[in-house]
């Protein structure tokens, strides 16, 4: 009996140890299966705007959890999901998903970007080249453009954006 027990007790301890042992690959499977969606929604944006959105926010996770310096890379899709979307709740989220990008971007390493002396305009190609003031003015402009948007749309019902927003409740 006594016997029973200790290979009882070895076995869930071998379990235990299994079960915290980290997936490495996880974070490049969901980028695969985010970019894999993305391609589908962009198929038609303008009926699946929010399986987008989702996918974009699955793509910066993996993204960010892979390499933080990549994260700008993201930036082309989101510019071309919303190009692609039409006027309305999708597009103006996508936009603010924009905005919140960016934002993390600056924050990641925003006194590098402060300290960096460059004309305000032209803006560069490459986001990683833009001052802190560029940074912010267009991070304003995005959630400016977004909220107008917005405002300017039929109204939507958030609870149809539950599946891809997780908030509390206030």
């Amino acid at each position: 009996m006594k016997q029973i027990a200790v290979l009882l007790i070895a076995i869930l301890a071998s379990v235990n140890i299994m079960a915290a042992e980290p997936d490495f690959a996880y974070p490049k499977t969901s980028l695969t299966n985010a970019i894999k969606e993305y391609g589908q929604a962009m198929k038609n944006p303008s009926r699946d705007g929010q399986k987008l959105i989702g996918s974009i926010l699955q793509i910066t996770g993996a993204t960010a959890a892979i390499d933080t310096d990549s994260v700008p890379s993201v930036l082309p899709r989101v510019d071309r999901a919303i190009d692609a979307m039409p006027d309305g709740a999708d597009k103006a989220l996508m936009m603010t998903v924009k905005a919140e990008l960016i934002n993390s971007i600056y924050s990641a390493n925003s006194w590098k970007y402060d300290r960096t002396e460059t004309p305000d305009e032209p803006l560069p190609a490459d986001i990683t080249e833009w001052n802190g003031r560029q940074f912010c003015t267009q991070i304003h402009a995005e959630l400016a453009n977004a909220f107008n948007l917005a405002l300017n749309s039929p109204k939507a019902d958030l609870t149809e954006y539950a599946s891809i927003i997780k908030a509390d409740r206030l």
